[in-house]
């Protein structure tokens, strides 16, 4: 089996594409990928290997992998600290694995 991120969902951005290759011995018809990124589109395609070698691809597969739970905020900034008040202000994170909804902040005294 080979397989390639295409690109994350949540950057739009497209990078090196580095194929992985993950190899299934004896007369398998299933497998689970491992390493897998969330909120990614991948392509695959299956090769099969007999005592004369690797035959031709399959036609390549299109894939998406659900959302995931994003990382922490970039970075945290507390300004303007008074008695009974600040201002916070924080960075997206880093890695959003998906579509970010809301922030939710948790203090205690």
């Amino acid at each position: 089996v080979y397989y390639w991120k295409v690109q994350s969902l949540s950057r739009r951005s497209r990078r090196h594409v580095e194929k992985k290759i993950l190899t299934f011995r004896g007369n398998k018809t299933f497998g689970m990928l491992p390493g897998l990124e969330p909120y990614s589109s991948y392509k695959l395609n299956v090769r099969v290997v007999n005592g004369k070698g690797e035959g031709p691809a399959s036609p390549d597969k299109v894939f998406k992998t659900p959302e995931g739970v994003p990382s922490s905020p970039s970075f945290l900034k507390i300004t303007n600290p008074t008695l009974d008040s600040l201002t916070l202000e924080w960075g997206s994170p880093t890695h959003p694995n998906g579509v970010l909804t809301s922030y939710t902040l948790k203090f205690q005294p």
